[in-house]
């Protein structure tokens, strides 16, 4: 419906393309900021505070979003780190209503985005391990770890390599402030001869 026309599918599956369109109290969002290693705060109007509300940064959404009662602010936390992005980007906000209806809130044309890099990040060295693989290497940096959990379209970009072999991210042992991962298995032509 837009307005007050009511439009209908051209398909048989018309469960798919019902669409409504109601710009009364849509949620709108006019700034947002990324306010510490793990949290985007947005301001805007019309934030529902009744639902469930989510959000999302570079493809990676959270459930852990908390609105304010004047329907206003949203906190948006990622356990694990705002995800890191050299690109200029907007983070999302969606509502979930009890009806199962998604009111996604428009960015305001005057929310600028942001970049949240890497920085410079710190490793684990002097690491010894044997060519079986299996030792922890950790990357110590704000976000890394959310970056590494990022979609699978996105795994050929976010990963850590060691000898140009993965290392497996070990989400048990990773937090917003570091990424732990498991070093690959190492065969040398020594190892293959004599072990």
């Amino acid at each position: 419906m837009v307005g007050t026309t009511q439009y209908g599918c051209v398909n048989s599956a018309a469960i798919e393309c019902q669409v409504t369109l109601n710009n009364v109290n849509q949620p709108t969002v006019t700034a947002f900021a990324k306010t510490s290693d793990t949290q985007i705060t947005f301001t805007g109007t019309n934030f529902p505070t009744v639902g469930s509300p989510t959000a999302y940064f570079k493809r990676l959404q959270t459930l852990s979003v908390t609105v304010n009662a004047a329907g206003t602010e949203a906190v948006a936390t990622w356990s694990e780190g705002v995800p890191t992005s050299e690109t200029e980007v907007k983070p999302g906000l969606g509502f979930m209503t009890a009806s199962d209806i998604i009111n996604i809130a428009i960015n305001d044309p005057s929310a600028t985005a942001f970049t949240n890099p890497l920085g410079t990040p710190t490793s684990t060295t002097g690491l010894e391990c044997s060519f079986a693989g299996g030792c922890s290497y950790e990357i110590t940096g704000p976000g890394v770890t959310s970056s590494l959990k990022a979609p699978q379209t996105d795994i050929a970009k976010n990963r850590v390599e060691v000898c140009g072999k993965e290392c497996v991210l070990d989400v048990a042992n990773s937090d917003a402030t570091k990424a732990s991962c498991k070093v690959p298995a190492m065969p040398t032509q020594y190892s293959a001869n004599n072990l």
